[in-house]
């Protein structure tokens, strides 16, 4: 994308969100949590994932029983022009 070009926010997702898949290609069930602009014209997406890692001892099973969430939390900000900058665990 050009640098002068300003995305909205559903290029915006869908640029962060492919970015996340690349960096983490072993996790499924990716979801959009939320979306909030920054000062500079970028954005701040929170996705959420389940872990794809084996549980033979059924930890999670319980953890959800116990109302606990298993989800992992990823917020990547996007620049005003479309393009990931940064990805950090919420």
């Amino acid at each position: 994308m050009a640098q002068d070009t300003i995305v909205d926010v559903k290029q915006a997702v869908a640029s962060a969100q492919d970015y996340l898949l690349s960096l983490f290609p072993t996790h499924s069930r990716v979801e959009l949590e939320e979306v909030e602009p920054s000062a500079d014209g970028g954005w701040r997406i929170t996705f959420s994932y389940e872990r794809d890692d084996p549980d033979p001892l059924g930890i999670r099973r319980i953890m959800v029983e116990q109302g606990r969430d298993f989800r992992l939390y990823k917020v990547v900000t996007v620049d005003a022009s479309g393009n990931p900058q940064s990805v950090k665990i919420r």
